[in-house]
């Protein structure tokens, strides 16, 4: 069973461990929201760059064709025409993709191909072209070409979209859920205090009133706290606080503190006048104090030993 001091604890560090949760989730929900409007402004960017990508597939079987039939002219040509139109239409098929695409890797290397092959004679190029062709020839295949890939791409940003925007749900119910946690636990934890504060008045006005000696020690013995009782008792006999208490007292004090809510009976005599001292340690306070009697045959606690 959970002791109240550790209650206590556990409840003063919940919610600035909940806080803490919160913000953390915060970060993450902004973290998502973000890539849901780069997925939302790529998707709108995708839509219009389709016809650029029937566009340049077209050109790139034209450009198969002329490297097929090894005609200069009509490469040159085609490079001179098309390669600003390429360029730009191009950048708007791999806008927002990142650099290991298969189509990021096609736009780079085609473009470099068709800068080393402009207005130079076969006879000179033949590895460039070559290697274009190659490049052309994989990226016109009917299951690569770069209308497929174009849309594939569209496909797969749609469900990142989708995924980003299930995620973020997610997160913001969390975070409402431990908003709920959370100022449920400060309110809890208001009336623990609110509670062990109408306590310690009533333990507080126990002590002032309390019809005989009263005292409440420390764990080492050391007198804390004397009522009016007490202070009478002590101007009566020219007593200090000490000597109300028998002279074994802190050697008694760790079977008293061992068993909470069990009255460990001490005698004690001042001069002629014998005292009994009943110790007791309050288990919901935490308290140890000390009620002297002068009536033997009566004891002001119960469960005495």
């Amino acid at each position: 069973m959970t002791s109240p001091s550790t209650l206590d604890k556990v409840l003063k560090t919940l919610p600035i461990i909940i806080a803490i949760a919160i913000l953390l989730m915060q970060s993450w929900l902004i973290y998502i929201n973000k890539q849901v409007f780069n997925n939302s402004e790529i998707s709108i960017h995708l839509n219009s760059a389709q016809e650029a990508s029937h566009a340049m597939s077209n050109d790139l079987l034209l450009l198969r064709e002329h490297l097929t039939n090894e005609d200069q002219r009509a490469i040159d040509q085609f490079i001179a025409l098309k390669m600003p139109l390429h360029k730009q239409w191009l950048k708007e098929i791999i806008y927002g993709q990142s650099e290991q695409h298969s189509l990021v890797i096609f736009s780079e290397k085609y473009l470099r191909l068709l800068k080393d092959l402009a207005n130079k004679p076969l006879s000179q190029a033949f590895t460039v072209r070559l290697d274009l062709f190659e490049l052309v020839d994989n990226v016109t295949k009917h299951d690569n070409n770069i209308i497929t890939l174009s849309k594939q791409r569209t496909v797969d940003n749609y469900n990142q979209l989708e995924s980003n925007a299930i995620l973020a749900e997610l997160v913001t119910v969390l975070i409402l859920i431990c908003l709920i946690f959370f100022f449920f636990s400060v309110r809890l934890n208001n009336q623990r205090q609110k509670g062990y504060s109408f306590k310690a008045q009533k333990l507080s006005l126990f002590f002032i009133d309390y019809p005989t000696p009263l005292l409440r020690l420390s764990s080492r013995g050391n007198v804390r706290y004397c009522n009016k009782k007490a202070q009478e008792m002590m101007r009566k006999y020219k007593l200090k606080k000490s000597q109300l208490l028998p002279n074994n007292i802190k050697s008694k004090l760790d079977k008293v503190i061992e068993r909470p809510n069990k009255t460990v009976r001490l005698a004690h005599s001042i001069g002629d006048i014998s005292f009994y001292c009943d110790i007791r340690l309050c288990a919901d306070s935490r308290q140890i104090y000390v009620m002297i009697n002068e009536n033997t045959n009566d004891l002001a606690l119960n469960n005495t030993d």
